[in-house]
């Protein structure tokens, strides 16, 4: 998270305690407050919209790989959908993000199978698709400062996961995926479909985009950087 007036790593510095932004209250002391609202639903087992997908970098090429879940009812249709956060305070933000929960196994960037094509379908999905998991423990709530990653809630490891239901998939998306272009042109054909670049890079880390034999999960903090460069390009 950034800060006002320290530059980009004050608040990694400061961890709420120096005031080194200058707006009086931490924002990122809301995440303390975000605990009670969850702590009925840390629980070994969840059913509930699946928002997106977050690949981890850490381990590559093999990779903790797995959907994200919000633990609460309020602001599922824009807590994954950062363009629609503009003007919101930095505290309403950390808070409403911190409720999102990040499952996870370990995956090969080059996998196939049953885990990837969910997780694909997830990131292709037009709507939050529910998800029925069974976890191998209940989640675990940790507050951490990080001036590169968005805040995330509670982790827990995925024991088996099921798709409830069919998935919406928007005829444009499923079209563009299915041809076999490059990741480049299909990321720019996405985003000038009316995608936004968030939703393209979500897709791109998921593995859907490029042609059939080179096609590979793509940890987010590098599919961020990668979707905003070919749709600049």
């Amino acid at each position: 998270m950034l800060s006002v007036v320290g530059g980009v790593r004050s608040c990694v510095v400061c961890k709420g305690a120096r005031n080194l932004c200058g707006l009086g209250s931490c924002p990122l002391m809301s995440r303390f407050s975000v605990r009670p609202k969850i702590e009925g639903n840390l629980k070994d087992e969840f059913f509930g919209p699946a928002t997106s997908v977050f690949i981890g970098r850490h381990g590559y090429p093999d990779v903790f790989t797995g959907p994200l879940a919000p633990m609460t009812e309020e602001n599922i249709g824009i807590i994954d959908k950062p363009s629609q956060w503009f003007g919101t305070p930095y505290q309403d933000l950390i808070e409403m993000r911190s409720t999102l929960m990040r499952t996870k196994e370990s995956i090969n960037i080059f996998g196939k199978g049953k885990a990837v094509d969910q997780l694909q379908e997830i990131a292709l999905a037009s709507k939050a698709p529910d998800i029925e998991l069974l976890l191998k423990g209940k989640p675990v709530y940790r507050v951490s400062f990080s001036d590169v990653n968005q805040p995330m809630g509670p982790s827990a490891s995925i024991k088996k996961l099921d798709i409830a239901g069919n998935v919406k998939i928007g005829r444009h998306v499923d079209r563009i995926v299915s041809d076999e272009l490059t990741a480049r042109e299909s990321g720019y054909m996405l985003y000038k479909k009316g995608e936004d670049v968030y939703k393209v890079s979500t897709i791109l880390s998921s593995g859907a985009l490029g042609t059939e034999d080179r096609r590979k999960l793509v940890p987010t903090r590098w599919s961020i950087t990668a979707s905003q460069t070919m749709i600049a390009d």
